[in-house]
């Protein structure tokens, strides 16, 4: 499921990134199925940067605690991820973990 949420109005910026998206999986949280494809988990709601891991700038939106994605590149302390939806974001690695260790990755 995507949901659009608006940024805030004293964000001179948001006019040209457009609207802030939350991406969230309900079948992936409620069934608690794998996808081979997608063998990860953002286990805690985490904002994401669409360009890279730019501090300095708002986040372009955030991924639902849930949603199923796959390490496309580490860059630091961020992980590029796609999720099945197929938003593609730099999260905090922190905020990925994976099922079948029941664990944050290092």
């Amino acid at each position: 499921m995507t949901s659009v949420q608006p940024h805030s109005s004293h964000d001179p910026t948001a006019a040209r990134r457009g609207p802030r998206v939350t991406v969230s999986n309900p079948a992936t949280e409620s069934a608690g199925t794998f996808n081979r494809d997608y063998p990860f988990t953002i286990h805690t709601e985490a904002e994401y940067y669409a360009s890279g891991p730019q501090q300095g700038s708002p986040p372009d939106g955030t991924f639902a605690a849930g949603t199923a994605v796959k390490v496309l590149r580490e860059t630091g302390g961020y992980w590029l991820v796609e999720s099945e939806a197929g938003l593609t974001g730099y999260v905090d690695s922190q905020a990925v973990s994976d099922p079948a260790t029941e664990g944050a990755l290092p």
